[in-house]
Protein backbone atom coordinates (compact mmCIF):
# COMPACT_ATOMS: atom_id res chain seq x y z
CA UNK A 1 0.00 0.00 0.00
CA UNK A 2 3.06 2.02 0.97
CA UNK A 3 4.20 1.86 -2.49
CA UNK A 4 0.94 2.61 -4.27
CA UNK A 5 0.86 6.32 -2.76
CA UNK A 6 4.01 7.77 -4.19
CA UNK A 7 3.40 6.41 -7.41
CA UNK A 8 -0.28 7.81 -7.52
CA UNK A 9 1.44 10.80 -6.59
CA UNK A 10 3.89 10.83 -9.66
CA UNK A 11 0.83 9.73 -12.17
CA UNK A 12 -0.85 13.57 -10.28
CA UNK A 13 2.58 15.37 -11.18
CA UNK A 14 2.60 14.44 -14.58
CA UNK A 15 -1.35 14.44 -14.97
CA UNK A 16 -1.25 18.09 -16.43
CA UNK A 17 1.60 17.21 -18.81
CA UNK A 18 -0.21 14.36 -20.10
CA UNK A 19 -3.67 16.35 -20.79
CA UNK A 20 -1.98 19.11 -22.23
CA UNK A 21 -0.54 17.00 -24.61
CA UNK A 22 -3.30 15.33 -25.19
CA UNK A 23 -5.56 18.53 -25.64
CA UNK A 24 -5.20 18.71 -29.44
CA UNK A 25 -5.50 15.11 -30.04
CA UNK A 26 -9.17 15.60 -27.83
CA UNK A 27 -9.63 18.35 -30.19
CA UNK A 28 -9.19 16.48 -33.33
CA UNK A 29 -11.33 13.88 -32.24
CA UNK A 30 -14.14 16.06 -31.60
CA UNK A 31 -13.64 17.83 -34.66
CA UNK A 32 -13.96 14.29 -36.14
CA UNK A 33 -17.10 13.40 -34.55
CA UNK A 34 -18.91 16.43 -35.71
CA UNK A 35 -17.64 15.62 -39.49
CA UNK A 36 -18.94 12.15 -39.07
CA UNK A 37 -22.43 13.54 -37.84
CA UNK A 38 -23.09 16.17 -40.39
CA UNK A 39 -21.98 13.21 -43.30
CA UNK A 40 -24.65 11.11 -41.60
CA UNK A 41 -27.31 13.44 -41.47
CA UNK A 42 -26.87 14.26 -45.63
CA UNK A 43 -27.07 10.47 -45.65
CA UNK A 44 -30.32 10.36 -44.29
CA UNK A 45 -31.42 13.48 -46.28
CA UNK A 46 -29.79 11.07 -49.20
CA UNK A 47 -31.56 8.12 -48.26
CA UNK A 48 -34.92 9.70 -47.94
CA UNK A 49 -34.54 11.74 -51.60
CA UNK A 50 -33.88 8.41 -52.90
CA UNK A 51 -37.18 6.65 -51.18
CA UNK A 52 -39.11 9.43 -52.31
CA UNK A 53 -37.88 9.40 -56.33
CA UNK A 54 -38.16 5.12 -55.93
CA UNK A 55 -42.05 5.56 -55.19
CA UNK A 56 -42.72 7.88 -57.74
CA UNK A 57 -41.26 5.65 -60.03
CA UNK A 58 -43.28 2.81 -58.82
CA UNK A 59 -46.35 4.87 -59.66
CA UNK A 60 -45.66 6.20 -62.77
CA UNK A 61 -44.74 2.65 -64.18
CA UNK A 62 -48.32 1.05 -62.36
CA UNK A 63 -50.42 4.04 -63.97
CA UNK A 64 -51.31 2.75 -67.56
CA UNK A 65 -48.84 4.85 -70.31
CA UNK A 66 -50.86 7.40 -71.86
CA UNK A 67 -52.22 5.99 -75.54
CA UNK A 68 -52.45 8.61 -78.00
CA UNK A 69 -55.85 9.02 -79.93
CA UNK A 70 -56.14 8.84 -83.42
CA UNK A 71 -56.76 12.39 -85.02
CA UNK A 72 -60.58 12.89 -85.57
CA UNK A 73 -61.78 11.59 -89.03
CA UNK A 74 -62.59 13.99 -91.33
CA UNK A 75 -66.40 14.45 -92.08
CA UNK A 76 -67.74 14.61 -96.03
CA UNK A 77 -71.09 16.31 -96.61
CA UNK A 78 -72.45 15.84 -99.96
CA UNK A 79 -74.46 18.69 -101.52
CA UNK A 80 -76.84 17.53 -104.56
CA UNK A 81 -78.14 20.35 -106.37
CA UNK A 82 -81.82 21.16 -106.61
CA UNK A 83 -82.42 19.84 -110.20
CA UNK A 84 -80.76 16.34 -109.79
CA UNK A 85 -82.45 15.04 -106.64
CA UNK A 86 -85.89 13.43 -107.19
CA UNK A 87 -88.63 14.73 -105.04
CA UNK A 88 -89.69 11.57 -103.88
CA UNK A 89 -86.87 10.09 -103.44
CA UNK A 90 -85.25 8.46 -100.14
CA UNK A 91 -81.61 9.51 -99.72
CA UNK A 92 -79.61 6.15 -100.25
CA UNK A 93 -77.41 5.42 -97.34
CA UNK A 94 -73.63 4.79 -97.99
CA UNK A 95 -72.12 1.67 -97.19
CA UNK A 96 -69.67 2.24 -93.50
CA UNK A 97 -66.10 1.76 -94.52
CA UNK A 98 -63.76 0.66 -91.66
CA UNK A 99 -61.58 3.47 -90.48
CA UNK A 100 -57.73 2.82 -90.05
CA UNK A 101 -56.89 2.57 -85.98
CA UNK A 102 -53.65 4.12 -85.10
CA UNK A 103 -52.08 1.13 -82.82
CA UNK A 104 -49.29 2.62 -80.75
CA UNK A 105 -45.96 -0.22 -80.81
CA UNK A 106 -46.19 -2.47 -77.88
CA UNK A 107 -44.14 -1.33 -74.55
CA UNK A 108 -41.49 -2.73 -72.98
CA UNK A 109 -42.27 -4.38 -69.72
CA UNK A 110 -39.22 -5.44 -67.41
CA UNK A 111 -39.54 -8.89 -65.55
CA UNK A 112 -39.41 -8.57 -61.74
CA UNK A 113 -38.91 -11.05 -58.66
CA UNK A 114 -41.89 -12.92 -58.65
CA UNK A 115 -43.51 -12.03 -61.82
CA UNK A 116 -45.60 -14.66 -64.35
CA UNK A 117 -46.48 -13.84 -67.37
CA UNK A 118 -49.98 -14.36 -66.23
CA UNK A 119 -49.30 -11.80 -63.83
CA UNK A 120 -48.21 -9.36 -66.46
CA UNK A 121 -51.08 -10.00 -68.58
CA UNK A 122 -53.27 -9.40 -65.78
CA UNK A 123 -51.22 -6.01 -65.06
CA UNK A 124 -52.02 -5.01 -68.50
CA UNK A 125 -55.07 -6.44 -68.95
CA UNK A 126 -54.46 -8.30 -72.49
CA UNK A 127 -54.71 -11.97 -73.44
CA UNK A 128 -52.14 -14.64 -72.54
CA UNK A 129 -52.32 -15.67 -75.54
CA UNK A 130 -51.33 -12.19 -76.71
CA UNK A 131 -48.69 -11.49 -74.87
CA UNK A 132 -46.81 -14.93 -75.42
CA UNK A 133 -47.27 -14.71 -79.55
CA UNK A 134 -45.56 -11.45 -79.44
CA UNK A 135 -42.76 -12.48 -77.53
CA UNK A 136 -42.68 -16.00 -79.11
CA UNK A 137 -42.54 -17.53 -75.79
CA UNK A 138 -43.79 -21.12 -75.84
CA UNK A 139 -42.69 -22.35 -71.84
CA UNK A 140 -44.17 -19.85 -70.01
CA UNK A 141 -41.54 -20.92 -67.19
CA UNK A 142 -38.32 -19.74 -68.88
CA UNK A 143 -38.95 -16.19 -67.68
CA UNK A 144 -36.05 -14.27 -66.42
CA UNK A 145 -36.02 -11.82 -63.89
CA UNK A 146 -34.67 -8.50 -65.77
CA UNK A 147 -35.63 -10.12 -69.10
CA UNK A 148 -37.32 -7.62 -71.22
CA UNK A 149 -40.80 -8.46 -72.96
CA UNK A 150 -43.04 -6.47 -75.41
CA UNK A 151 -46.31 -5.73 -74.49
CA UNK A 152 -48.99 -5.14 -76.92
CA UNK A 153 -50.56 -2.44 -77.22
CA UNK A 154 -54.37 -2.41 -76.26
CA UNK A 155 -56.56 -0.74 -78.79
CA UNK A 156 -57.90 2.46 -78.69
CA UNK A 157 -62.00 2.16 -78.65
CA UNK A 158 -63.89 4.66 -81.03
CA UNK A 159 -66.10 7.34 -79.26
CA UNK A 160 -69.70 7.38 -80.20
CA UNK A 161 -69.68 10.64 -81.94
CA UNK A 162 -66.94 9.27 -84.67
CA UNK A 163 -68.93 5.87 -85.22
CA UNK A 164 -71.77 7.63 -86.00
CA UNK A 165 -72.14 8.09 -89.90
CA UNK A 166 -71.95 11.59 -90.95
CA UNK A 167 -75.40 13.93 -91.99
CA UNK A 168 -76.02 14.47 -95.52
CA UNK A 169 -77.55 17.86 -96.58
CA UNK A 170 -79.88 18.21 -98.87
CA UNK A 171 -81.20 21.23 -100.40
CA UNK A 172 -85.10 21.64 -101.17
Amino acid sequence: MSRIFPLLAALGALAPALLAADAPLTQEVHELRRDVQMQAKKIEALSEQILRLTQLAEAAKAAPAPVPLPPPAATTEIVKPASAAPPAAAPVPEPEIPKAEAVPPPAKHTVEKGETLTSIAKHYNIPLSDLQKLNKITNDRKLQIGQTINVPAVKIPETKAAEAPAEKKETP
